[in-house]
């Protein structure tokens, strides 16, 4: 261990014990405001999850309301149009009276 600067002289010794010590002290100090600073990261980072998480929620909700509210037009517009086709198909009906002149006019073939 001879090679290392200031080994063989008290003051020295005394000086770069100091300074490493005092360095050390710092590097903890850092390490824990790293710590820290990393815990409100990670709070951060949970919390604007979570907030995406129920934009998507909503915004899912939304489209299911909203092809819910166009299938229900749609059979509400099919629906219209079933009455109107069996109206149309009620007034073609023969009555009575029709039926019977169709088959006097028909009966001579």
């Amino acid at each position: 261990m001879a090679m290392l600067p200031g080994w063989n002289s008290l003051e020295a010794v005394g000086s770069i014990g100091h300074s490493l010590h005092m360095t050390a002290m710092v590097v903890l100090a850092l390490l824990v405001v790293a710590e820290g600073l990393a815990l409100v990261y990670d709070d951060r980072k949970y919390a604007l999850v979570g907030a995406a998480e129920r934009e998507t929620i909503v915004s899912h909700d939304q489209e299911g309301l909203a092809v819910a509210e166009r299938h229900h037009n749609e059979i509400a517009a099919l629906q219209r149009d079933l009455e109107e086709a069996q109206r149309q198909q009620a007034s073609l009906r023969l009555t009575t009276i029709g039926q019977q002149a169709l088959l006097d006019a028909v009966s001579p073939f």
